[in-house]
């Protein structure tokens, strides 16, 4: 993870500039140009194909691989539930990729300051780590076999939450074809 590994980022950088700069001047006090032009031009050829290729897999292959990290699904889950938030009296959103209701806020632009001074919800000023509620939209995992139960809810959970059987009406998907999101009516 980037952020356990960033106090070794320096020594990464400080020891590829001198071994860039040794390189540089070795190779500028060979005698023979034309070897010396054709040696930095391999080297300045290698750095731009490093640094295209680092560009394609970041921007191209890893939002589709990697959908699960980029936390994918959530915005259209949330605009979905926006549509359709007048027909249910509760919606429950899953937890199980980690702090949707950050997505809820943003995505309806919900004012920070609002949220600061109504988030307790359980009145006694205490935080559930893994439930958060926001008016009709209740942020935990869901467990389908009593979820299901809970009259006119609509339920935004992961393939391993909804079983297969469930009558789906929207599936959500990552970049690379698999299932995010699961929305199921009761």
């Amino acid at each position: 993870h980037p952020i356990r590994a960033i106090t070794l980022m320096p020594g990464f950088h400080i020891f590829t500039a001198i071994g860039f700069v040794f390189i540089f001047f070795r190779v500028l006090k060979m005698r023979i140009i034309l070897g010396r032009v054709i040696l930095l031009f391999i080297i300045g050829l290698s750095l731009v194909l490093n640094f295209v290729y680092y560009m394609h897999q970041y921007y191209v292959h890893s939002p589709i691989e990697y959908g699960y990290f980029w936390q994918y699904g959530y915005k259209e889950a949330l605009i979905y539930a926006k549509e359709n938030e007048t027909k249910f009296g509760n919606i429950v959103m899953t937890y199980e990729y980690d702090q949707p209701y950050i997505y809820y806020l943003f995505y309806n632009k919900i004012d920070p300051v609002w949220y600061q001074k109504n988030w307790d919800y359980n009145k006694n000023g205490t935080i559930d780590r893994f439930k958060r509620v926001v008016g009709k939209y209740t942020f935990r995992n869901i467990e389908y076999s009593k979820d299901i139960n809970i009259s006119n809810t609509l339920l935004i959970g992961t393939p391993q939450e909804i079983p297969d059987n469930a009558k789906v009406i929207k599936i959500i998907k990552f970049p690379d074809g698999k299932t995010a999101f699961k929305i199921v009516e009761t």
